[in-house]
C-alpha cells in the first residue's frame, strides 16, 4: 500500500548518516541547549535508515569512541548515553 511506497521511496532518497556525522549533531545540540537535554534512544523498529554502524544498539561501544574522541568527557557521555534519560523519567515518578 501507500506505506510501503513511501517506505521504499524515503529508503531510495536517504543515504545513512556517519557516525562522526551524528556526533556533529549532539554537538550542535549540546551548544544549543546544553549538555542537560541532549540523549539518544535505540527504538530502531519502524525506520528507513540508520547511522552507519548504529544499525542496532550494539554500536553504542563505537558512539562512546567518537564522543570521547570529539572531546566529551566522561560526565558528558554518560549523560548523552542515558544519564540524563534516567534523570528526566525519575523526575517524572511521583515521591515517596
Amino acid at each position: 500500500g501507500l506505506e510501503v511506497e513511501r517506505t521504499r521511496y524515503m529508503a531510495e532518497l536517504l543515504t545513512p548518516l556517519s557516525t562522526d556525522r551524528l556526533v556533529d549533531h549532539v554537538a550542535h545540540v549540546v551548544e544549543v541547549a546544553g549538555i542537560e537535554h541532549v540523549g539518544l534512544g535505540s527504538d530502531f523498529d519502524g525506520i528507513v535508515t540508520t547511522v552507519e554502524g548504529l544499525e542496532d544498539a550494539s554500536g553504542y561501544g563505537a558512539l562512546v569512541e567518537a564522543l570521547r574522541a570529539r572531546g566529551f568527557d566522561e560526565s558528558e557521555v554518560s549523560a548523552v548515553m542515558g544519564g540524563n534519560l534516567e534523570r528526566v523519567l525519575l523526575g517524572c515518578l511521583p515521591e515517596e
